[in-house]
Formats: C-alpha cells, sequence, structure tokens
C-alpha cells in the first residue's frame, strides 16, 4: 500500500510540475517580440507549453494548417489575432538553413514562401509553383533554374536558402 502511495504520490508531483512549466512566460521560454506574440502566449499556453511552438521549425503553409486545427477544437483567436499569428510563426519558427536563415523547400512552399524567402516576384514564384505542378519534383538548383519565366541569377543568390 505504500508502494502504491508513493507512485501516485510522484505522478502527481510530475503532472503538477508539467502544469507550472506549461505556464512559465514566454520570455524564458524564448518566444521572440513581435506582433502575434500576444496572442500565442495567450491562446496557446492555454492547452500546451510555448516549447511546442519554440521547438518547431515548420513552413508557412504547415503552421496555417496547424493553427487552423487548432482554432478548431476552440482556440480563442480572433480573425485578426489569426492573421497576425500566421505571419509571426514562420518568421521566428520557420525551416532555417545552416546560417540561420530562413529556408524554403522549392517542391512545396506556396508561391508566397518561395517569393519572400528567395526575393523573386510573385510572377516567378507563381511560375514555379505552375511548373513543379505539371513536372518532377525539382531535386537541383540547376532542375529550379529551367522554370520559364524566372530570373535563374535570383535563384542562384537564394541557393542558400533552398531546400529540396
Amino acid at each position: 500500500m505504500r508502494g502504491a502511495m508513493k507512485v501516485i504520490s510522484t505522478g502527481l508531483l510530475f503532472a503538477l510540475i508539467l502544469i507550472l512549466i506549461a505556464r512559465v512566460p514566454a520570455e524564458a521560454q524564448g518566444l521572440p517580440d513581435g506582433p502575434g506574440k500576444a496572442a500565442i502566449e495567450q491562446s496557446c499556453s492555454l492547452c500546451h507549453g510555448l516549447n511546442y511552438i519554440t521547438q518547431s521549425s515548420r513552413t508557412a503553409s504547415e503552421w496555417r494548417n496547424l493553427v487552423s486545427d487548432m482554432v478548431s477544437r476552440g482556440a480563442p483567436l480572433t480573425l485578426e489575432e489569426f492573421e497576425m499569428v500566421l505571419q509571426y510563426l514562420p518568421t521566428h519558427f520557420g525551416p532555417r538553413n545552416a546560417a540561420g536563415a530562413a529556408s524554403v523547400n522549392a517542391n512545396r512552399a506556396t508561391a508566397r514562401e518561395l517569393e519572400t524567402a528567395l526575393g523573386i516576384s510573385a510572377r516567378e514564384a507563381e511560375a514555379i509553383v505552375r511548373y513543379r505542378q505539371q513536372n518532377p519534383a525539382f531535386r537541383t538548383l540547376e532542375d529550379l533554374k529551367k522554370v520559364p519565366g524566372i530570373d535563374a541569377q535570383k535563384i542562384e543568390a537564394g541557393k542558400d536558402r533552398l531546400l529540396f
């Protein structure tokens, strides 16, 4: 009986520690300042610790899917907060290259993500998306440079931010 009480007490203590960790202020968990931070602190920390975010690396579309799922489960975000959060998360917790710059996957990124990460025009980014829908996946930088209507020099300049 005494052993069972010790196990229960240890389990309760562990649960209490997890609850307290989830409530640690965002600053202590490394959530950077920016529009959307307050909404994340208020909404996301209701169900899980902010380290769930700070230890994540997702593309903008992956963050959109995740946040949409959380809102459908009851995360209290207004439409304005939702949009701010969707700008904040990929900016601070998007894929990174070895130098720490935001990276983009040429085969999965939206046109907007390509435009932002590579510094190309919306027209060029849309050309990449259209091309990859009709052709095999890009495997190399040279494959990407073959897309009609893009400036190969811009793609070359952004090669350190590209993932395949």
